[in-house]
């Protein structure tokens, strides 16, 4: 489908790098962009990623740990996505797993005015209370 625009394309983004910890089953926001709308109902083209950092102890016989992202416009939530990770190994080491969980979504109602797109982290199940989860890099862009 080809659509012509009379207005010029708008793109809002954030990112950033620094740690930010994510304590256990608290949903913490690790990102936050105030888009501008002009016209009601303009559709927005919303990709972002999130990664996230879990800090595996050793002489664990498994780990599991699972993280819930989710992405909210003015405090309504759009979507959700699900991380969960495990294995069944005797662990000698302790180690670090990197994982990320990209998103793309098509906001089809945002109201005119400036509408708040905010992404949070729920790490929510964990084999063991030494299992802990951070995330570093983090990015989210909004076109309209």
């Amino acid at each position: 489908m080809i659509s012509l625009f009379k207005s010029r394309i708008q793109m809002s983004a954030t990112q950033t790098t620094n740690s930010l910890s994510i304590p256990f089953n608290t949903e913490t926001t690790v990102l936050t962009l105030a888009v501008p709308t002009t016209i009601p109902q303009q559709p927005k083209k919303i990709d972002g990623i999130v990664g996230v950092e879990a800090n595996i102890p050793l002489g664990l016989t498994s780990y599991e740990y699972g993280v819930t992202m989710r992405l909210y416009r003015n405090g309504q939530q759009l979507m959700s996505q699900n991380l969960r990770q495990g294995a069944a190994a005797v662990l000698t080491l302790g180690f670090i797993q990197n994982s990320t969980i990209p998103f793309s979504w098509v906001d089809q109602n945002a109201v005119q005015g400036t509408n708040t797109y905010t992404v949070t982290l729920q790490f929510f199940t964990r084999s063991t209370s030494g299992v802990t989860i951070q995330t570093n890099t983090r990015s989210l862009n909004v076109i309209s």
